[in-house]
């Protein structure tokens, strides 16, 4: 089975902490972050043609870890996508 085969997007719509999507499936930090940026592509089109990361930042505490994305798309347009990264954070 291929990495994005077996990585799942659950919870919410991306658009806050409490809606985050959760990413199932990951081994490790590459594959989950490379879920991030291949999920974004399937909604919004081509990286650096169609939209662009302004900034990528993470949120950590005790029980839980988040990826945030702050997304540009070529209208100018800003939004950013909360994924909760707490089944990989931290594996090689």
């Amino acid at each position: 089975m291929g990495v994005f085969q077996r990585v799942k997007f659950l919870g919410g719509d991306g658009s806050s902490i409490e809606n985050a999507f959760i990413i199932s499936g990951a081994e490790n930090e590459m594959e989950g972050v490379d879920a991030e940026y291949n999920y974004l592509a399937s909604k919004l089109g081509r990286e650096n043609a169609d939209w662009r990361i302004v900034l990528q930042s993470a949120i950590i505490n005790e029980e839980q870890s988040f990826d945030v994305l702050l997304v540009e798309e070529k209208d100018g347009s800003q939004q950013e996508y909360y994924f909760d990264i707490t089944g990989f954070f931290g594996k090689d």
